[in-house]
Formats: structure tokens, C-alpha cells, sequence
């Protein structure tokens, strides 16, 4: 066994079962089954410890001391092993045999390391068993064959294919390093062969293994901090080691590179913890972020049936009424019908307003684009608001330069984006003039839609046309706060362009439409 590489990957070894026990116990210490499962972690990486120990004679003059140890150690891997599975799969059928061999193998504990009826006396590369070394073996056994049952029958019970996987590959991962470390560690040496002790902590690598490829390949644990930690761990473990075997001329530049590595170890293990869960966190804000916007599409799809064509319905009623079609209609009530049409016109556009955003963000917004007449499209809008601007007495102001624009573009879209504006320009005018105007520039025609109203804030009109964006002076007035944002992706999606210009509140406003001709 007398090999730098057998020393050097029973060291690395033992360092990263050790570390890898205290990074769970410390970020998962209110767990149960962590706790169990850093136990065994660390009763690992003492076993192999206490192996290198034996073999090398470290430390302690007394071999027998080290040996007693690795079988102390060997006890405790299967029992928190056990602890671990049963705790984590919560499979509790064993309940009453879990408190004996709990107490047997605290007997046996015991009677390792005061007393030498399991180990005796150790030899150079060998030891002398006592007789009861068959019972402390049949134990082990029978606690790793516990083990395998409760992993394999719960393993059949799991429906999730990822987490499936991550479990068959930990089961193999234990089986596989297990079972040969229960031959050269236990059984062989019953029958005076010692040549493989040594062997049992390399087995384990087959268990790292299958456990780094449930981590690293279905991310069983958060690899970037365990990676990190063991690394840094890694590197104090050859600081300090370098410096314990420097001469005494060397041993102070060592120490103080010692201090260096660990001072920058523990800032990177601090620095990838916060890096890693910042991410978490935004994965954890992003699903939550998904689900939202799913449920805003259900709701909105909900709002197209539910919402919008019992309206639809009512307003088409109430045309036939004010039309005459069921008799003749009183002044007043005539008035009180106009204001409950146009009050569902508000409310079936708001719908509409709602569905459009879902479609424009699901990118399902489908155009019809042909030549049309822009000037006849501003006074079919004019003509629709004269009556709402005559109502709240406002001067409702048309100026045309041409009679005939022609220019490539969907009817439908660019009168529901000129209205848009149109209908927040007499909203938010309490007095005063709407001015809609339509000019020829170069190659475009601009649409022009100016107010005395109430004006703008300075910091809103850098988001006014973003979704559900509202000023503070439009807060008072019913609103979706998407019809300029819908008027923004129309009018994009006409290779146009679309702004606002405002002095500030109470002084107006203008929003401006320009559009390529054909």
C-alpha cells in the first residue's frame, strides 16, 4: 500500500466526504434527514481517515488505536446510513428493530474500544480478532441489507422520472461501493487476509461517482456551492499540509501562505453562496412569473366569452330601442339608453383592449393590410366622438389638408389606434378644444391629436405607452391603461412611429401618429 497516490486519494477523498458533510449539516441543519445524511458522510470520511491512519501509523505510536477507531467508524456508516433512507423516504415499518440497533450498536461501540473481544491487538500490516468479531460483522451486514430493502422497495414507488433516476443512480452508487468494502473491510479479514483493507476507502469512489452524476446531471444538490467548498477545502488541506512538512527556515512564508488561502477560500465560498442563491431565487421569481401569465391568459380568454358578448348583446338591444324598433321612446328615457350605450361601448372596448394585449404578447395579432384612405378612416373617428366632445362642451376641431391619403395599412387596427387616442384626448379635457389634424410630410402623413386637458407628468411620459401604465391625474378616470400601448404595437407593426408631447399637467397634450405613405 505504501503509494503516494493511494495516500493522496484516500486524503481527497476523506476531504470531500468530510466537507461535503458539513456543507448539508449547515445549510440544511433543521432537517432531519440531513442531519442523518451529514452524520454518515462524516463517519466516512473518519473510517478512511482512520484507515490511512492504521496503514501509516500516523500520529499515534500505538497502532491498535487507529485500528479501533476504523471499526468504530465502520459501525457508524451503516446505522446513520439507515437513519438517513428510512428518515428520508419517512418509511417507519421498522420502527421497533431501528431502537435495537440503535442500542447494539452503541454496545459495540463500547466494547471496540475498551474492551478486546471484537478487535485484540494490532500487528504490522495485519490484527488479531476476538470472538465477538463474527457478531459486530453480522450486524453491519444485516443493517446494509435493511438499507438496500427500504431504497429499493421505495424506489418503486417514486412516479417522477427525474427524481427516479436521481434515486436509482444513489442506490447503485451504495451498492456497488458498499458491498465490496463489506468484503475487503469485514469479511476477508475473518478469514486472516488484511493484503485489501486498504482498499475499502477506493471503493467509495464508485459511490462518489453515481452521486456526482445524480447531482451533476439531474441536480440532486446545489453543485456550484459543493464544488466551491470542496476546492477550497482542498486547498487548505495541502496548505497546511505543506506547511507541517516545511523545515524551520520555510515554516513562516508557509503559515502566512496558509492564512492567504484560507482568507480567499472563505470569501469564494461566501461569494458563489450569495451568486447561487440570487439565482434561485430569480428561478423561483420566474416560474412564479409564469404561472401569472398564464393565469392572466386564462382570465383573459374568460373575459372574451364571458364578459364581452353578453355586452354585446345588451348594446345591440339597446340600438334596436333607440332605433324605434319596439315603439316609440320618451326624450328622457331616449337620454338615459344613450348614456347606458355609450357607458357598454366603454366597457366593450376595455374588453377588447384586454384581448388584444393577450394576442399581441402571445404574438397571435394577425393584420390585414390593403390601400386605404386615412383621411376618410380620422373622420369616421371624428364623426363617432362629435357627440361625447359636444357633451362636456368642448370645441371638437377637424383639420384636413388633403381629402385623399392613400396608404398600406389594416383599417381595423388603425381606427382602433387613432380612436385610442382621440377617446383619452375628450376624457381628459374637462374644457376647452380637441384638435385632430392630418397632414402630408415628405414621404409619410402625420396624425396629429392635441388637448387642453390636463397635461402630463415629466417622469410618465417616458413609460405612457407601456402596459397598464396610468398617471397620476388618470387615476380618477376609468381606464385599462393599455390603449396607448395597443395604439404603439399597431402603429409599430405599420412601420410607423408614435409620441406624445406635454408642457406638464394642466397644460395639455399632443400625441403624435406619423405613418409611411404607399
Amino acid at each position: 500500500m505504501k503509494s503516494d497516490w493511494v495516500v493522496l486519494s484516500i486524503s481527497s477523498l476523506a476531504l470531500s466526504l468530510f466537507t461535503l458533510s458539513f456543507s448539508v449539516l449547515l445549510k440544511r441543519y433543521k432537517d432531519i434527514p440531513s442531519i442523518f445524511y451529514s452524520l454518515f458522510m462524516l463517519g466516512a470520511s473518519l473510517w478512511a481517515i482512520s484507515i490511512l491512519g492504521f496503514h501509516y501509523n500516523l500520529i499515534f505510536s500505538e497502532k491498535t488505536i487507529w485500528l479501533k477507531l476504523t471499526h468504530s467508524f465502520g459501525l457508524l456508516i451503516p446505522l446513520t446510513l439507515y437513519l438517513f433512507v428510512t428518515r428520508f423516504y419517512e418509511d417507519y415499518r421498522f420502527k421497533d428493530i431501528e431502537i435495537f440497533l440503535i442500542i447494539a450498536t452503541t454496545f459495540l461501540l463500547i466494547l471496540v474500544m475498551v474492551t478486546d473481544s471484537i478487535i485484540q491487538k494490532a500487528l504490522d500490516t495485519s490484527y488479531k480478532i476476538g470472538n465477538l468479531y463474527i457478531v459486530y460483522s453480522f450486524l453491519i451486514i444485516f443493517i446494509f441489507l435493511l438499507c438496500y430493502f427500504v431504497l429499493l422497495n421505495n424506489l418503486f414507488l417514486l412516479k417522477e422520472a427525474i427524481n427516479k433516476i436521481q434515486n436509482i443512480l444513489i442506490f447503485i452508487g451504495i451498492l456497488l461501493s458498499s458491498i465490496p468494502v463489506l468484503i475487503v473491510d469485514l469479511i476477508l479479514p475473518y478469514f486472516e487476509i488484511f493484503s485489501y483493507t486498504w482498499l475499502g476507502p477506493l471503493f467509495t469512489f464508485i459511490g462518489i461517482i453515481c452521486f456526482a452524476l445524480a447531482i451533476f446531471r439531474y441536480r440532486l444538490f446545489n453543485i456550484p456551492i459543493i464544488t466551491a467548498e470542496i476546492l477550497v477545502f482542498l486547498l487548505w488541506y495541502f496548505s497546511l499540509f505543506r506547511m507541517l512538512g516545511s523545515l524551520k527556515e520555510e515554516i513562516q512564508i508557509n503559515l502566512v501562505s496558509f492564512l492567504i488561502s484560507f482568507i480567499l477560500g472563505i470569501l469564494l465560498i461566501r461569494y458563489v453562496t450569495v451568486e447561487v442563491e440570487q439565482r434561485e431565487k430569480l428561478e423561483e421569481l420566474t416560474k412564479e412569473l409564469e404561472k401569472l401569465n398564464k393565469l392572466r391568459a386564462e382570465f383573459l380568454s374568460i373575459a372574451s366569452h364571458q364578459i364581452r358578448s353578453p355586452m354585446v348583446n345588451i348594446r345591440g338591444f339597446i340600438e334596436l330601442l333607440l332605433h324605434g324598433q319596439y315603439g316609440t321612446i320618451a326624450d328622457k328615457a331616449k337620454e338615459v339608453l344613450l348614456k347606458i350605450y355609450r357607458n357598454i361601448n366603454d366597457e366593450i372596448n376595455l374588453v377588447n383592449n384586454l384581448l388584444d394585449y393577450r394576442k399581441i404578447e402571445e404574438g397571435k395579432i394577425e393584420y390585414n393590410f390593403e390601400n386605404i384612405n386615412i383621411v376618410q378612416v380620422v373622420k369616421g373617428i371624428y364623426d363617432f366622438y362629435k357627440v361625447r366632445a359636444e357633451e362636456k362642451n368642448l370645441d371638437f376641431i377637424l383639420n384636413l389638408e388633403k381629402e385623399n391619403i392613400v396608404i398600406k395599412g389594416d383599417e381595423e387596427k388603425l381606427t382602433q389606434a387613432i380612436a385610442n387616442l382621440v377617446d383619452n384626448a375628450i376624457k381628459y379635457t374637462d374644457s376647452g378644444f380637441v384638435k385632430i389634424s392630418v397632414n402630408e410630410e415628405e414621404n409619410n402623413v402625420l396624425i396629429t391629436v392635441q388637448d387642453s386637458g390636463r397635461g402630463i407628468e415629466s417622469d410618465y411620459l417616458q413609460k405612457i405607452f407601456e402596459g397598464f401604465e396610468r398617471g397620476k391625474t388618470d387615476r380618477k378616470i376609468a381606464g385599462s391603461g393599455l390603449g396607448l400601448y395597443i395604439a404603439k404595437e399597431f402603429i409599430k407593426a405599420h412601420n410607423g412611429e408614435i409620441w406624445t408631447e406635454s408642457e406638464g399637467p394642466g397644460k395639455g397634450s399632443t400625441f403624435y401618429v406619423k405613418l409611411p405613405l404607399q
